[in-house]
């Protein structure tokens, strides 16, 4: 899993803005497989899986307090919104799911120094993420 730098990324839940993104993870691929091992096998047998593996997505959170704040509670459609990279894109690259909040760390900081609020979440995506990439 890749951190990934996220300068002027913001993320939504659904369609409204909540925060500026500082960095978050992505996932990595993984497969569920099941055990078919039988008495008459002569090594241990798997299958892999038709179902995906949920997966959480950590975000380190830049925070301003005007947009509202992430609760335990927030489920629904989140979208992750990256910068434009060329000048002449038309789309934005984004990432969007359905998931709920696993877990809201603790708000850190100081909203008139230099540093800002940071908060670090925890989504788990309840469904496949869709990807859309800058073009």
């Amino acid at each position: 899993m890749a951190g990934i730098v996220a300068n002027l990324t913001t993320i939504s839940l659904d369609a409204s803005t909540i925060a500026n993104v500082k960095g978050f993870t992505i996932p990595g691929a993984e497969n569920k497989e099941f055990d078919i091992t039988t008495l008459d096998s002569t090594i241990e047998e798997f299958k892999k899986s038709t179902l995906k593996v949920a997966k959480d997505f950590v975000f380190n959170l830049l925070l301003d307090t005007t947009d509202g704040t992430i609760t335990e509670d927030d489920e629904g459609e989140w979208v992750i919104t990256l910068p434009k990279q060329e000048s002449g894109s038309t789309v934005q690259s984004s990432f969007t799911f359905q998931g709920f909040v696993r877990m809201v760390g603790d708000i850190e900081g100081d909203e008139a120094g230099d540093t800002g609020l940071t908060q670090e979440i925890t989504i788990r995506a309840t469904s496949v993420v869709t990807v859309v990439l800058e073009s």
